[in-house]
């Protein structure tokens, strides 16, 4: 019915006058079917919502009267809205129809859009208007996925002048204004057959409410393309506070997410959304909102099929190692062949790039920077200990025992924290995918040289204490210092070259108190007593 309308429409005014325009209706109202009439005779029958015709001719030059009816109506007598218009001869026009009957905020309109084009200016490309139809909807963002906004601020009744875009897929973002790390919904839009072709973008429908938001390509030929709903994807993502400084706030996409997070603790893993836009923002603890943060983080989660990790390092303010976070994908929750598996970050601001050496005796980790992260490491569920190196030298800075013996097919991130020579001292922590984070007791390093331990001085000290050490041969021996607990508060390494050597021991960051000396020898552990003083 409709069509044989169209037709006689066209006959009719090819016969009355030679001037004629184009025009194409669009039907864009959440309302019943309705009918469309001209100059008091029936145009269109049974036009449905979110049904668009093709370009057809109309009279152009004398006034035009547009009215709309519920459908079924017997005469333009039952319409509810009337428009006239004066085409212009040889232009192009749509008609759209949108709001709501009886509506005070947003009543039924027709909005008329001349200067239209019927195909696109260049073969391979599309070229489209954009009109904001959904009127539930706040001032919107329509974003091409990782390209660039298409229509910036639009609000209700919002009509856009011409884009151009190559036929290609996208998906397209719809977000507020004012947040586009926002995303409303999302859209697949396929347009990599409709090369050459023009359209109408329409949004659609409700936010909140039935019929549902969307998006809609009217073409030239009246074909309507729904734009299909993008379902998101989700990755996993932890957060590891390593910056020897205060608690801290985070917010995702400007909505606090951890409160008052602390150095050396981990979030577990939480998802997130992947290939979308994203902002970590950090905030001192007892932040307000996201406008008092000191540090941002955008980007995206473009490997959603492996999981992220976030690391917090360096210090507020400083210029040498400032805060900064490290991101770093392809992040494995377990492995299946029983081993313990993990990367290895380096956040220590002070010290140099490092290796991590097993017993001694296997380097599991070379020539690690400050801020990067290791590539995986597995190793089977024992007892380590671990020293910790300037890269390429033999020098142990610190060693800690890591007892991985209960950890068969766990994975993990092992992080190096704090400072070498400040408070809070070097520490190397594993953060577990629930957001455990163990700390690996400080320990003596496994070298028992052919050295002689001699004694100390001064046995009252404030800043450094000196060992005096012999040895026939190069060699390097392990020390470590308790305090009258037995606890481990300090151990490191010394070199001795063939002949009697002392070695500098700094005690400036230990409390005052009664403390030990020990040093592996080949004879086993040798001690000594001395005090820190006020």
């Amino acid at each position: 019915m409709k069509n044989l309308i169209l037709l006689a429409l066209v006959l009719v005014t090819g016969a009355l006058s030679a001037q004629t325009a184009r025009l194409q209706l669009i039907h864009n109202s959440p309302e019943t079917t309705v009918d469309i009439y001209v100059n008091d005779s029936l145009f269109l029958s049974d036009f449905v919502f979110r049904d668009a015709t093709s370009f057809i001719n109309v009279i152009a030059g004398y006034p035009v009267t547009l009215a709309v009816a519920a459908s079924p109506s017997s005469s333009s007598a039952d319409s509810v809205f009337a428009i006239t218009v004066n085409f212009n001869e040889n232009e192009s026009y749509v008609a759209v129809a949108s709001g709501v009957v009886g509506d005070a905020v947003n009543p039924f309109n027709v909005w008329v859009i001349d200067s239209m084009r019927e195909s696109a200016l260049a073969p391979g490309s599309i070229d489209f208007i954009g009109v904001h139809g959904a009127f539930d909807t706040y001032d919107i963002d329509i974003i091409a996925r990782g390209m660039a906004i298409l229509f910036k601020d639009v609000e209700y009744g919002d009509i856009s002048d011409y884009r151009t875009i190559s036929a290609e897929s996208y998906v397209l973002d719809v977000t507020p204004s004012n947040n586009n790390f926002d995303i409303l919904t999302s859209f697949s839009a396929n347009l990599s057959s409709l090369g050459g072709t023009s359209a109408v973008l329409f949004a659609s429908g409700y936010i909140g409410g039935s019929p549902s938001f969307g998006l809609y390509a009217a073409l030239a030929d009246g074909t309507v393309v729904e734009f299909s709903l993008e379902m998101p994807v989700y990755t996993n993502l932890q957060v590891i506070h390593n910056s020897p400084g205060p608690n801290v706030d985070i917010y995702v996409n400007n909505t606090l997410v951890i409160d008052n997070f602390s150095f050396r603790t981990a979030t577990p893993f939480v998802p997130v959304q992947g290939y979308v836009p994203v902002k970590i923002d950090v905030a001192p603890a007892g932040s307000s909102n996201v406008s008092e943060s000191f540090y941002t983080l955008t980007g995206s989660f473009r490997n959603p099929e492996k999981c992220y990790v976030a690391i917090a390092n360096g210090i507020v303010g400083d210029f040498t190692t400032p805060f900064n976070v490290v991101l770093q994908g392809n992040i494995r929750l377990s492995n299946s062949v029983g081993q313990v598996q993990f990367v290895a970050s380096h956040g220590v601001p002070d010290a140099p790039a490092i290796d991590i050496i097993a017993d001694d005796a296997v380097t599991l980790v070379s020539d690690l920077g400050y801020d990067s992260i290791s590539r995986y490491i597995g190793v089977l569920p024992l007892n380590y200990t671990l020293d910790i190196r300037p890269a390429g030298d033999p020098t142990t800075l610190v060693s800690f025992d890591a007892d991985l013996s209960a950890f068969g097919g766990v994975n993990a991130v092992v992080f190096a924290s704090g400072y070498l020579g400040l408070t809070p001292s070097l520490g190397l922590f594993a953060a577990l995918t629930d957001g455990t984070v163990i700390e690996f007791p400080m320990t003596m390093p496994r070298l028992a040289g052919e050295v002689t331990f001699e004694g100390l001085f001064p046995t009252v000290a404030t800043e450094q204490v000196t060992l005096i050490l012999s040895g026939t041969a190069e060699d390097q021996v392990g020390l470590s210092v308790y305090n009258a607990l037995g606890q481990m508060v300090l151990a490191e390494a010394a070199n001795v070259d063939n002949g009697r050597i002392t070695h500098q021991l700094n005690v400036s960051n230990l409390t005052p108190g009664q403390y030990f000396v020990t040093v592996l020898t080949n004879e086993g552990l040798r001690t000594q007593r001395f005090v820190k003083a006020q």
